[in-house]
């Protein structure tokens, strides 16, 4: 299978046939990585990251952690 580089603004595109996505699992609007060596290009489904909650929590330094603030009287039913 062949394709042509296109020029598109700036940059340059590859139009890929949807044969081709369809066989590497692929579709319009998904993330993937690109990598470039001797030649070569190729283009890679992104993998997912799993966030934890606890790591994330953890990158907070003491600088960015604030104390509990009341912002206003109840309106409602609220039970605090």
């Amino acid at each position: 299978m062949t394709a042509k580089l296109m020029r598109w603004g700036n940059s340059v595109a590859l139009r890929i046939p949807k044969s081709a996505l369809n066989d590497a699992g692929m579709e319009e609007g998904m993330t993937v990585t690109i990598e470039a060596f001797e030649g070569k290009v190729t283009v890679e489904r992104a993998k997912k990251k799993h966030y934890d909650l606890r790591e994330l929590l953890h990158e907070i330094g003491p600088g960015k952690r604030h104390k509990e603030s009341w912002t206003d009287d109840a309106k409602g039913h609220e039970e605090w």
